[in-house]
């Protein structure tokens, strides 16, 4: 494909406003779920460079009846990072339409997930498990649509174990009620392997007339362009690509915007982010293994990065490991400073 210049006349409004059911999202980069890491201060920190939509981590419906307390902890959001989807699962009819009602004051959109890869969530029959039947998993999407206000936004993949017809699926979660698709083309079983099939995603597109979301290896700006651009698809999820860079989003709404890239974040602003986290974090229920797992991910593009990850390990508090980050930015910047080459890695 010719993607022409992003300068040129007849070049596509790449980066736009996405009405989601009523609902108006400020651009059409979306935040995607993810265990363990979409918590509270992230999907802050992500709203705030740029993010259009944040999505928590999956809400279970049978947890949340039974008011487990991990479970409340993941539906708190705040304002700041509004609009905001909270994702439930689950295979009941009754329960998911209970959950519904439950989440709807806390959010903007609901999202009902069908895409999950993970064995623990698909031996429920949850997950990416319900696309092996389709007929269970719209009933539950009418359910939760019956009982509920709010804009409801269908997370899926192309098959569990292998692929199905996306297209037929697609105008079903149409028929059914869903107000959008977030659409990850692969295969549950590929997990992350391999490369997410675009054509998949142009296809429903042109099947639909609700919006698609595109997910799939977008990690930047140029695949963002790409992606788009090849789909035809109305906006953008972004999951292992923020992990901590929550500012992926600022660099690919500046370049879908501009045609410029923006430099990658800094050692200096890695910190800086991973200490509003931090801060962020206070009172949310975030315990010491999640907050060292998401200062791991911030040593993301930072030299010794290896040495850094090895440093946060265990259960430390939260000061400690800030400063050990810092120590750790502050010795690079002054190897820089001298013109030194840095330390081979172990």
């Amino acid at each position: 494909m010719t993607e022409g210049t992003l300068h040129g006349p007849t070049m596509p409004d790449l980066l736009r406003t996405l009405e989601i059911g009523g609902v108006k999202l400020p651009n059409n980069l979306v935040l995607s779920p993810m265990a363990g890491f979409s918590d509270l201060p992230f999907r802050v920190l992500c709203r705030e460079h740029g993010a259009g939509l944040v999505c928590t981590e999956m809400v279970s419906a049978v947890s949340l009846l039974h008011r487990a307390g991990p479970t409340l902890r993941r539906m708190k959001t705040l304002e700041r990072e509004r609009p905001v989807s909270i994702q439930v699962f689950g295979t009941d009819p009754d329960q998911v339409a209970e959950a519904a009602r439950e989440v709807e004051n806390h959010c903007d959109l609901l999202g009902f997930n069908m895409g999950c890869p993970a064995y623990q969530i698909k031996r429920q029959g949850c997950g990416a498990a319900l696309l092996d039947h389709p007929e269970r998993a719209l009933s539950l999407v009418e359910a939760i649509k019956g009982a509920s206000r709010k804009p409801l936004i269908a997370k899926m993949r192309a098959g569990n174990g292998s692929r199905i017809d996306t297209v037929r699926f697609a105008r079903g979660l149409e028929r059914a009620g869903a107000d959008a698709i977030i659409f990850h083309a692969r295969t549950a079983a590929m997990g992350y392997s391999g490369r997410a099939d675009w054509q998949l995603i142009r296809e429903m597109k042109e099947a639909v007339g609700i919006p698609v979301i595109g997910n799939g290896d977008v990690v930047d700006g140029p695949s963002a362009r790409r992606a788009l651009l090849e789909s035809g698809c109305d906006g953008l999820a972004l999951g292992r690509a923020t992990l901590g860079n929550p500012r992926v989003f600022a660099q690919i709404a500046h370049e879908l915007a501009t045609g410029e890239p923006l430099p990658e974040p800094s050692p200096r602003e890695r910190l800086r982010d991973l200490q509003e986290y931090v801060r962020l974090s206070q009172g949310t229920g975030i315990d010491l293994p999640q907050l060292v797992a998401q200062a791991q991910q911030f040593t993301r593009g930072i030299p010794g990065s290896g040495r850094l990850r090895t440093a946060l390990t265990g259960r430390m508090p939260a000061e400690e490991i800030l400063r050990r980050f810092e120590e750790h930015v502050l010795a690079v910047e002054a190897r820089r400073a001298r013109g030194e080459s840095e330390p081979a890695e172990a």
